[in-house]
C-alpha cells in the first residue's frame, strides 16, 4: 500500500522538487511522534512514514538512472544498497535499542535527527544532482 501511494506521488508531481519536501515531512512526522501520546496517531504517521522513504528512494534512483552510464549503473546501485543495507541494520538496531532503554520518544527523535542530516546532505550535494 505504501509503495502504491508513494508512486502515486511520484506520477502526479515533478520529482525534481519533492526530495527536499519529503524530506521535511519525514522530520516533522519523526518530532510529531515524539510528542504524540495516541497510539491511534501512532500508526497512521508510522503509516505516512512508510510511505515517505520509499518516494525519496526511488526518486533518488530514478535520477541516478539518468545521470550514471549504463555501465556503471550496476555497480553503483550494488555498492549504494549494500551500503544502505548496513546503515539501516546499524540505525535501526541503535533505536530499537534507545526506545527499549529510555523510551520510544528517544528513538524517534534519532529518528528525526536522521532525516534532518538527509536533508543536510542533499542540500549539500543539490548543485551537482542537477548537473
Amino acid at each position: 500500500m505504501a509503495f502504491y501511494f508513494s508512486n502515486l506521488i511520484l506520477q502526479t508531481a515533478n520529482k525534481e522538487h519533492l526530495i527536499f519536501p519529503l524530506f521535511s515531512i519525514a522530520v516533522l512526522l519523526g518530532v510529531v511522534l515524539v510528542l504524540n501520546h495516541s497510539l491511534a496517531l501512532t500508526a497512521g504517521y508510522i503509516f505516512l512514514l512508510g510511505s515517505v522513504g520509499p518516494a525519496i528512494r526511488t526518486i533518488i534512483y530514478t535520477r541516478t538512472m539518468e545521470i550514471v552510464p549504463g555501465k556503471l549503473l550496476g555497480p553503483l546501485v550494488s555498492v549504494w544498497n549494500f551500503i544502505n543495507l548496513i546503515f539501516q541494520f546499524v540505525a535501526n538496531y541503535s533505536v530499537g535499542r534507545v526506545m527499549d532503554i529510555v523510551g520510544p520518544q528517544w528513538g524517534f527523535m534519532i529518528y528525526a535527527s536522521t532525516m534532518l542530516l538527509g536533508i543536510l546532505l542533499f542540500i549539500g550535494i543539490k548543485n551537482r544532482y542537477r548537473a
